[in-house]
């Protein structure tokens, strides 16, 4: 089943003011989604970033404007390397998928490969949210 996918927002993150300054991190995670997407065919509106903030909170001025913009019709997903670049937590995982089915968006993450835009992608979400509950 292929993906409706078109457009997305790469969102990228460091968690430490070292790493931000430094920019350790940040262009690789960038040449990573920028990779992925064009061999995908998704068209990048923009790449938006959280630099020296911890993954710990969802509340990231970067990952709420990618999110919210999406959320708008900008895009149709919001996209990351990681799944640790969108969130540390299992629950925090849970809530902003919750939040992405809600809003009309999917989320995507290469490693592990979370891509709620397809049924592997929503199996994955789905046993990550029962573990979140669990926990």
């Amino acid at each position: 089943m292929k993906s409706d996918v078109r457009k997305v927002f790469g969102y990228v993150r460091v968690s430490t003011d070292e790493q931000a300054i430094r920019g350790y991190g940040l262009e690789a995670q960038e040449r990573a989604i920028r990779k992925e997407a064009q061999h995908r065919g998704w068209e990048i509106v923009e790449i938006l970033r959280d630099e020296g903030v911890s993954g710990a909170t969802l509340d990231r001025p970067g990952l709420h404007e990618a999110l919210t913009r999406a959320a708008q019709g900008e895009a149709q997903a919001v996209v990351a390397s990681k799944l640790d670049r969108l969130s540390r937590s299992l629950v925090g995982t849970a809530d902003l998928m919750e939040w992405a089915t809600t809003a009309g968006i999917y989320l995507v993450a290469f490693d592990p490969d979370l891509d709620t835009s397809t049924a592997n992608g929503r199996l994955l979400a789905q046993i990550m949210a029962v573990v979140a509950e669990w926990e």
